[in-house]
This record gives C-alpha cells, structure tokens and sequence, in this order.
C-alpha cells in the first residue's frame, strides 16, 4: 500500500518558534486516491508574532485570523487524521510526506507537536520526503522544464495547473498536481 500525505501550511512568519501556523491543509492520497482532504484554521498560540511580510501574502486579515478557532482544535483533529490512516506503532505503516518546500511546513508542525508535549509526529510520517520544489529544480536543471523560477504558481502554470496561491489547501491541491505531472515527465523521459 502506497500512503501520502500532502501538506502545505500557511503561517505568521518564517520562524516556528518566533511565528504560528493560522491554516494547515493537507491530503491523505492511498494507492493515488484521495482519503481525505482537511483544511485547517487556528489563531496562533499566545507569544507567537506577525512578520508584516508573511501577512501580505495570506489571504486573511489579522482580525479573521484572530477569528479562528484555538491551535488545540487543529491539532487534535489532525491528530485525528493521522491515527486514521496509520499505527504509529507498526514501523512500518507510515505516510510519505510530499510538499513544495515540504521542510519548512514540517518543522511548523513538529513545532506544534512539541507545544502539545507530542514528541511523536514522526511516528505518522516517513522520509526522506518529496520535495515538489527540488524535483522540479532536477527537471529543470535535465532542460525538461523551462520556469524562470521554481515557486510553485510559476511552475504550476507551465503546467497548466491554475489555482489561488497562498491558501493552504489551494497550495496542497495544486501541490499534489504538480507531483503527479512531475512523476508523468519523469517517467516519459525514462522510457
């Protein structure tokens, strides 16, 4: 069985220990079927800043954000999730992490996981994960992709991938789109 997990995060900053996260989306993708799709909203715990230039580009004001529901609620119903798909005491049914620049949402969620005194995140999920951003640098750098930069609206409309950008669950959707037309190019070129 072939398990994923797709993940984009939206966050206050860049820094998960200065900044919160305020949207966590992703897709739980079995055997290349989508499970479940979650997008998730809290206001970021107290003693977490707001870089200005972080929010520019979310599709929220700080009023709304400060709307959303309490960080608790979005860890426990993706905890939730995770506990769906896998035991996290068999070592080996994991979820295979994929994202655009999949590092820097991980380690806002294993920040989250730490401040619910869960060391455990890893239990859910395996790596090395799959960099949407460094698969296309490696099909870029072959010539087989042509985008003047690798940020994930630009590669997305090279191929044909439309979506709103800056929205955790548009991103994860789009992400899982650009990975499946990656994996098409890279197997095209293999035959």
């Amino acid at each position: 069985m072939n398990k994923k997990i797709f993940i984009d995060c939206e966050t206050t900053g860049k820094n998960p220990q200065k900044h919160g996260i305020i949207q966590l989306a992703a897709i739980v993708d079995i055997d290349g079927e989508i499970k479940e799709e979650l997008n998730l909203f809290c206001v970021p715990p107290v003693g977490k800043k707001y870089d200005p230039k972080a929010a520019e580009k979310v599709p929220f004001t700080k009023k709304e954000i400060e709307s959303f529901p309490q960080e608790s609620e979005l860890y426990n119903r993706f905890l939730e999730t995770l506990n769906k798909y896998i035991d996290k005491f068999d070592k080996n049914d994991k979820l295979l992490v994929v994202g655009q620049n999949v590092q820097f949402d991980i380690r806002f969620i294993n920040e989250l996981f730490f401040r619910r005194n869960n060391r455990f995140l890893f239990s859910y999920l395996t790596g090395p994960f799959l960099d949407t951003l460094s698969i296309a640098a490696f099909l870029r750098d072959l010539g087989l992709l042509k985008s003047e930069n690798l940020r994930l609206e630009t590669v997305c409309n090279e191929l044909g991938i439309r979506f709103k950008p800056h929205d955790a669950i548009e991103d994860v959707r789009a992400t899982r789109n650009l990975y499946i037309k990656l994996v098409k190019i890279v197997k095209k070129e293999m035959k």
